[in-house]
Parts: C-alpha cells; sequence; structure tokens
C-alpha cells in the first residue's frame, strides 16, 4: 500500500515513484525496546577489589619508575611544566593485535597562547602518583585508574561478562609479570620500544625492548635491586607458591 510519491524528473519526462508504507511486523519490531539486564557497578568494584594484591603492587612499581623518569628528564630540560604530554609510560604489544598502554596521570595545558611565556596555564602537570591502564585494539577495549589508597577505578568497561572478565585476565596476567619478569615483558617487544613506540633496528635494542633514547628513562625497570615494598612482598609470594623468580 503506498502512502504518496515521489516526484522527479528524467531525461524531461515527469517520473513518479510511490512510497510503500512499510511492513507493519518490522515497524513493531523497530519500536519494540529491548531490555538487558543492568550492569552491576557493585559487583565489578568488588571484583576488582578482589584483585589488589596485583593492582597495588603494579601501582607502588609503576608511581616509583615514573618519577625517576619524570626527574632525569626535568633535569636535562629544567621547566615549570610541559607543553604537550611527555613519553612516559609503557606500551606493550600483547597477542591478538592488542596493546596494553600504561601511563601516568596527565591535566594537560589549560592555554594555547599566554603574553606571558611563564604563565602556568600554558604547561600540563604529569601526575605520577596515578597510573592509567588502557587495554586497546582496533578500538578501546577496557581502562582502569589506580591511585593509592583508592579502588581501581572502572573507565571504559565492556558489557558482556564473558567479554569482560577475558580483558581483565590480560590485564592481570600482563601485571603480573611485569611485576615479576620485567626483562622477559620488555624482551618480547622485538618490533617496537614499549616506551615510545618507535621500530627498533639495532640487535641490542631488539633484545631489550627499548631502544637507545629510551634506555636512559626506563632502564631501571630491569633492575632488581630495589623494590617498593608492595613489589618486594608480591615477589616472594610467587617465590614461595613457586619456588622460582626469574632474575635471581
Amino acid at each position: 500500500m503506498a502512502f504518496g510519491a515521489v516526484t522527479f524528473f528524467q531525461k524531461g519526462q515527469r517520473c513518479s515513484l510511490p512510497l510503500g508504507g512499510g511492513n507493519a511486523k518490522s515497524k513493531e519490531a523497530m519500536k519494540r525496546k529491548t531490555t538487558r539486564t543492568p550492569f552491576d557497578w557493585e559487583a565489578w568494584k568488588q571484583t576488582l577489589l578482589s584483585h589488589h594484591d596485583v593492582f597495588d603492587a603494579l601501582r607502588e612499581y609503576l608511581e616509583w619508575h615514573f618519577a625517576d623518569a619524570e626527574r632525569i628528564k626535568l633535569e636535562e630540560r629544567p621547566a615549570p611544566g610541559y607543553e604537550r604530554r611527555p613519553t612516559i609510560g609503557l606500551r606493550l604489544q600483547l597477542p591478538e593485535n592488542m596493546t596494553l598502554a600504561i601511563r601516568p596521570g596527565w591535566t594537560p595545558p589549560r592555554l594555547r597562547y599566554s603574553d606571558d611565556p611563564a604563565d602556568p596555564r600554558l604547561f600540563g602537570r604529569l601526575h605520577t602518583d596515578v597510573v592509567m591502564l588502557e587495554l586497546v585494539g582496533p578500538n578501546k577495549l577496557m581502562t582502569l585508574t589506580l591511585r593509592e589508597g583508592e579502588p581501581p577505578k572502572a573507565g571504559w568497561t565492556p558489557y558482556d561478562p564473558g567479554v569482560r572478565a577475558t580483558r581483565l585476565r590480560t590485564i592481570l596476567d600482563t601485571a603480573h609479570d611485569l611485576l615479576v619478569d620485567p626483562a622477559g615483558v620488555f624482551s618480547r617487544q622485538a618490533d617496537k620500544c614499549c616506551c615510545c613506540g618507535k621500530a627498533l633496528t639495532d640487535v641490542v635494542s631488539r633484545t631489550r625492548g627499548i631502544g637507545p633514547e629510551c634506555i636512559r628513562l626506563f632502564g631501571s625497570f630491569t633492575e632488581f635491586a630495589e623494590r617498593p615494598d608492595a613489589v618486594a612482598k608480591y615477589r616472594q609470594k610467587y617465590l614461595k607458591e613457586t619456588g622460582f623468580l626469574p632474575g635471581r
């Protein structure tokens, strides 16, 4: 059944194209709202809290290194802040074309231009006491924020429980490997620097997974000399359970 027509001209002739009313059942299906079980944020928070031993150790470990990297950068170029976000962080390539980006918190500049070149609003600020985890693939897959004295804060989270559990396990497994055997994690990044993402060409850089420019900032990641308390406890717990600890 037609509900009117569209009139147009083609090669000088007037033509009409009837408009169909569509199928009543399909219209009803389009109007019908799909119902889903509401996302249980409280249960998700409890799930994240149940892994506090990994997240607490990871946060202390990364805070320690981020602060050390920022100190080196400021010694080389004293400045009241950053005009753009510095390359302090990690980009770990994972199977299935996934990447775990680990970065400190960041507040961007509030102004692009000022008559006063020392205006603090021209500079962004790095928050080395905040650790941001972002699992990405072709799209954003999951984000978490870690702060001292606070439970892990969930950002972008998949709705599907199975997908959510799988992606959280990917983050936890990578965090565990980074705490127990950071040199092994970095050595798996054979194609790109795990800090800045640039291609690695020489054998030494490909072996360690860190380029010659970034090693001065993140070389201490692979050292086992001094560890924050939470990291040392986590490693000792792993040693007690398995009888083996890489790097010893």
